[in-house]
């Protein structure tokens, strides 16, 4: 369980906004970038799938709205990052967004 104020919420914090800021990238943007960021999202949410539990679930439904040859990389919500976030941080995930 991660605590208010701590730097572990930090981190989760930073990690959320990283996780909404990849997630919802344009692929007119730049097309390498794109693919670049989708494998990256992929398998962070892989890592976090395999830990099981909730955050895998919510892993799980972003990880559905992927698409390579959408707009943008996934669908994924500010709620839906956190629950990622916190279990990155808890599990001592590698994270490399």
């Amino acid at each position: 369980m991660i605590t208010k104020g701590t730097e572990e919420y930090k981190r989760a914090g930073e990690i959320a906004n990283e996780i909404v800021k990849r997630s919802s990238y344009e692929r007119w943007n730049a097309n390498t970038m794109f693919k670049l960021y989708f494998e990256l999202i992929g398998a962070l949410l892989n890592n976090v799938i395999e830990k099981g539990g909730f955050a895998a679930q919510v892993a799980e439904s972003v990880e559905k709205s992927m698409n390579p040859y959408g707009f943008k990389i996934a669908n994924c919500s500010s709620k839906q990052a956190w629950i990622i976030a916190c279990s990155i941080v808890e599990n001592n995930i590698n994270y490399n967004l």
